[in-house]
């Protein structure tokens, strides 16, 4: 956001401000190298404090209409799927309403104080847009909210039927395990983010060729028994009597490489969710 963005938002709520002003302050900002959306962050809470406004959060758009970067949001969408965290992020993973589907990003620095769940809705107020390679995404910062939305945001289905061979399975697969209040997989053995202990639970991230391209399958618990016939009580069994957990990706293996599958899915981004198994 730009000091005339910045200049103009005030001017609605009737606080008439020199955007000189606002750049000078930008200015001496950017001497100490502060990373751009860090600085009108800064600028906008600093004249906040000075005026004593608070400036209103910005009307809720559709994913579809996200179509600029830099631009502050807000949105209703449903939490799709979590992906693993880092040192810097609190969470990350898709979010889906009727028009579509988007990356997010909560940075640890923001200091939220809300834990989003797989599955559930959810208000993202003052999040901020920026695109890499070619696709928008959202990231939360320290000016947004996440709030619980009672109403649960219906997602657009675009679902396509993919035929093909499955030729490998993908780092991830098999027996792992989930944190039980976020849903989100552990890489370790308990959540970063709650500090419980994982879940088991069963997973196929595979690769599909239909002879003209290749697709990132991803299928959870359901749609990895009726590939493979294998519950999760069978995988643990197995990795039990093993005393090894790599056996269920072994197992698996034998299951579903070299087959062809006609499997319904729904595009998430890279990848493809199995929904069902034709």
């Amino acid at each position: 956001m730009n000091s005339k963005e910045i200049s103009e938002r005030f001017a609605k709520k009737g606080v008439v401000i020199n955007q000189e002003k606002i750049q000078e302050k930008m200015d001496e900002l950017s001497k100490f190298k502060v990373p751009e959306l860090e600085i009108s962050r800064a600028v906008i809470r600093n004249l906040e404090k000075e005026t004593g406004i608070k400036l209103e959060d910005v009307q809720c758009v559709s994913i579809e209409d996200i179509i600029e970067e830099g631009k502050w949001i807000s949105l209703k969408a449903k939490v799709i799927q979590l992906w693993d965290s880092s040192d810097s992020i609190s969470q990350v993973g898709l979010i889906g309403d009727e028009t579509g589907v988007i990356k997010f990003t909560i940075w640890k620095t923001a200091g939220i104080d809300i834990t989003v769940s797989q599955g559930n809705s959810y208000i993202f107020q003052n999040v901020v847009s920026s695109c890499f390679n070619d696709k928008m995404q959202i990231a939360v910062t320290s000016m947004s909210h996440i709030l619980p939305n009672a109403e649960e945001v219906k997602q657009k289905e675009k679902e396509v039927v993919i035929t093909g061979v499955i030729v490998s399975l993908t780092n991830g697969s098999g027996l792992i395990k989930r944190c039980p209040e976020c849903s989100k997989s552990l890489g370790k053995g308990s959540c970063d983010e709650h500090g419980k202990v994982g879940i088991l639970d069963i997973r196929i991230k595979a690769v599909l060729d239909d002879g003209k391209n290749t697709y990132n399958i991803l299928a959870l618990r359901e749609m990895t028994a009726r590939l493979t016939e294998l519950t999760l009580d069978g995988a643990k069994q197995i990795a039990i009597e093993a005393l090894d957990q790599s056996a269920v990706t072994d197992a698996m293996k034998k299951k579903i490489i070299g087959r062809y599958f006609n499997l319904k899915c729904v595009p998430m981004g890279t990848n493809y969710l199995v929904v069902e198994v034709i």
